[in-house]
């Protein structure tokens, strides 16, 4: 087949059929700039297709990928780069630790997966007590060093008494 001649590449096309069990057959084409790879070959790697723009469709849209902070070209590449690195380091560590049904999951679903599920983190303070998952227990302490950076005159001790809290607990 050579319908762009004037192209400098050789395309080499491959002819694939389907037979389905209902007796439907489908003929499709591959087309190839490897001359020397035989059907079955194109065919395995034509398969991984999907897997690979799946992972970038992840990197644009769950990733962080698309929200560039910066217009400066240096700072947009350290961006990708940081961002690809960081969903490349994730994907070998879930293949490695058994995990790669989760390898086409967004950020938000693997944190819930693989972070502690459930109340873990008891807080016990007179005789009131606070049920906080990881990330919750992470925000309040986040909170209240934030709250001593802007001031806050609290007694320690005092599980919060007088003061207006922005959190409430579940």
């Amino acid at each position: 087949m050579r319908p762009w001649d004037r192209c400098g590449v050789p395309i080499s096309v491959t002819l694939m059929r389907d037979r389905w069990s209902d007796g439907t057959v489908n003929e499709w084409r591959l087309a190839t700039t490897d001359p020397g790879l035989p059907g079955d070959e194109v065919r395995r790697l034509y398969a991984c297709r999907a897997y690979h723009e799946e992972s970038h469709r992840q990197m644009k849209c769950f990733w962080d990928l698309g929200g560039f902070r910066s217009c400066k070209r240096s700072l947009v590449a350290s961006q990708v780069g940081f961002v690809a690195l960081a969903h490349s380091l994730m994907q070998a560590f879930l293949m490695q630790s058994d995990r790669g049904h989760l390898t086409r999951q967004t950020r938000e679903r693997l944190l819930e997966r693989l972070l502690p599920e459930g109340s873990k983190i008891v807080l016990y303070c007179g005789n009131r007590a606070a049920f906080l998952r990881a990330l919750e227990h992470q925000e309040l302490v986040l909170g209240a060093a934030r709250d001593r950076a802007e001031g806050f005159s609290g007694r320690p001790g005092s599980c919060g008494a007088g003061r207006s809290s922005r959190r409430s607990f579940p």
